[in-house]
């Protein structure tokens, strides 16, 4: 299904105005001001995001209470736990507080859970575990905050327990009975910018101690601000506020790391430090940390982030990367499996599919896929058939909180938590009909037709003249690019293919990708990639067509030489096309 094109907002002629004090274009000041960024000193602060736009930790819940344990955990010698999670914000986060805590001299352990062996959260069998090994603090990073029945116990065996995490707390206000329970979502919260990652979270706590033990905290940042940056963009946190700052000076620390692990993980995903963006971490390195979490223990990725040794990195590396071919196997057979079994729920405005075969690790990329392609929500559920069982993870589209629709249908469900967009629970398979029923219900009363379809929302129109190097370099100003600054869209009519040429190899869909050339700019070329569209797109254009094309503009170097290069959406015959704009 070819998506619907939405039309871009009309330009104000206050954005001329933001144009010319800032000293940007028309172009890029209407984009701006389209993503509320309408003065010049709110501008200036979004094109360079500087540190000292952080929000003070000081504002987070409990952070005095929890830096107060922490510190009297590490003047003690007690035993610390820090507790993470699967996925890349977890592992980072827990790297993150681990390190730090070695710098002061604690006696800290550190732990991920296995995806299979000790499932999502603290759990109690892991408490028990600690309190065995003379536990005597938990401190949880990107988890804990509905983990009331684990908490409970560790206060029971003597451990007190401080909760960091970004996760929505119980709707009713409920927390657990933690020493501290550090959320910037809590009710009572006064911080200021709450869609920060669990990493960031980790970074305020960690900050906040070493400004009480009198470290300098410019140099701390500068320190571990790669491993925030990383977790910031693989877990799809939004890109603006504080949250372009962290990644924009976290990309710059990433670039001279010197941690060996993440140096490894660079190299072996054919990354160049000097050529780092938010897509590199969120499609290159990130993937990488996730894949072995799924296909094998993410306790493998929080040894290659904590390793101070170059060898053993690389061996890590290679195991990320290993993971990740496996896993990029198995999604492959699962997305054939799922587009099979959708075709008995093309109607309905939530797909919820269910299967045995699949692995509950891979699930939540597939999800993803398929909601793009379908243009509406859709939840996969992994089915065991020894516990009868299943794991389910749902991701959403635009305008339709997944999770405030789990809240709806939570009578179906054994436990659930996430984000508006995307969110994971556990189920009896006997409740997978039920619940399929009742989650549909919800979506029809909030949802019509024309929310169940994919879509193109066009930030900007241009003419093909001014589609050069030039405005590609500045609209790279707008980076770092991702949630709630997308990479700008742009319509461009009547552009003329003056060549075509089927790029070589297959793509996992089985649809081959195209490069083209366009006429445009004062040189009379730009050149254009459209990827997984040979099949669907060749006929319309062909070497003389003119067509409309719906595009980001970046830039492709080849040779030493550094040219604007289109990464094209969509497109379609200048005249008489049937997917009109709007």
């Amino acid at each position: 299904m070819r998506p619907r094109w939405l039309p871009p907002p009309p330009t104000p002629p206050e954005a001329a105005i933001l144009a010319r004090s800032i000293g940007v274009s028309l172009l890029v000041g209407g984009l701006l001001y389209s993503r509320g960024v309408q003065d010049a000193a709110s501008a200036e602060r979004f094109l360079n995001p500087l540190l000292e736009h952080l929000h003070d930790p000081s504002l987070l819940p409990d952070i005095d209470a929890a830096v107060d344990r922490l510190a009297l955990a590490v003047d003690r010698g007690e035993r610390i736990l820090v507790h993470g999670d699967y996925d890349v914000d977890g592992v980072c986060a827990a790297a993150l507080l681990t390190r730090v805590l070695r710098v002061l001299k604690a006696d800290v352990r550190e732990f991920v859970p296995h995806r299979i062996e000790d499932g999502y959260d603290l759990q109690p069998e892991t408490v028990r575990r600690a309190a065995a090994e003379g536990t005597r603090l938990i401190l949880t990073t990107d988890c804990g905050i509905v983990a009331f029945e684990s908490v409970a116990l560790a206060r029971e065996l003597g451990i007190d327990v401080i909760v960091t995490d970004h996760h929505e707390p119980d709707p009713n206000g409920r927390l657990p009975d933690a020493v501290a329970v550090v959320n910037p979502h809590r009710l009572d919260s006064r911080y200021p910018w709450p869609n920060i990652s669990g990493t960031a979270v980790a970074f305020k706590l960690a900050t906040a101690l070493v400004r009480r033990r009198g470290i300098a905290t410019a140099s701390f940042a500068r320190a571990y601000l790669d491993l925030v940056a990383l977790a910031t963009c693989a877990d799809c946190m939004p890109l603006r506020d504080e949250n372009r700052a962290l990644v924009v000076h976290g990309l710059q620390t990433l670039r001279t790391t010197n941690k060996p692990g993440l140096k490894a993980l660079m190299k072996i995903s054919r990354v160049e430090p000097d050529r780092l963006n938010a897509r590199s971490l969120g499609f290159a390195l990130g993937p990488r940390i996730n894949a072995v979490g799924r296909m094998d223990a993410a306790a493998h990725a929080l040894e290659l982030l904590l390793t101070t040794d170059p060898m053993e990195a690389e061996l890590l590396a290679r195991r990320l990367d290993d993971a990740n071919l496996e896993r990029q196997k198995e999604q492959t057979r699962i997305v054939t499996d799922a587009t099979r079994i959708a075709e008995r729920h093309l109607e309905d405005p939530v797909m919820v599919l269910a299967s045995h075969n699949w692995m509950a690790g891979i699930i939540g990329i597939v999800a993803g896929r398929m909601a793009e392609v379908h243009g509406r929500p859709v939840v996969l559920i992994a089915i065991d058939e020894e516990t009868g069982t299943g794991r389910g993870s749902c991701r959403s589209i635009e305008g339709f909180d997944i999770r405030d629709a789990l809240e709806g249908c939570r009578e179906h469900l054994n436990r659930f938590g996430g984000h508006a967009a995307a969110a994971g629970f556990d189920i009896r398979a006997d409740r997978i009909d039920a619940f399929r029923d009742a989650l549909c219900g919800v979506a029809r009363e909030k949802m019509d037709g024309e929310d169940l379809s994919p879509r193109l929302r066009i930030d900007i129109e241009a003419c093909a003249q001014v589609l050069d190097l030039k405005l590609a370099q500045e609209l790279a100003r707008l980076e770092p690019f991702g949630v709630d600054n997308p990479e700008p869209l742009i319509l461009c009519r009547g552009l003329e293919v003056l060549e075509q040429k089927r790029l070589p190899g297959r793509s996992e869909s089985g649809s081959a990708h195209m490069r083209l050339k366009f006429r445009a700019g004062a040189r009379g070329g730009v050149g254009a990639v459209f990827w997984q569209a040979w099949d669907r797109y060749a006929a319309d254009c062909a070497p003389g067509a003119r067509v409309d094309a719906c595009f980001t503009l970046g830039t492709n170097t080849w040779n030493g030489s550094t040219s604007a290069q289109l990464d094209l959406k969509d497109l379609r015959p200048a005249e008489g096309g049937s997917f009109p704009v709007g």
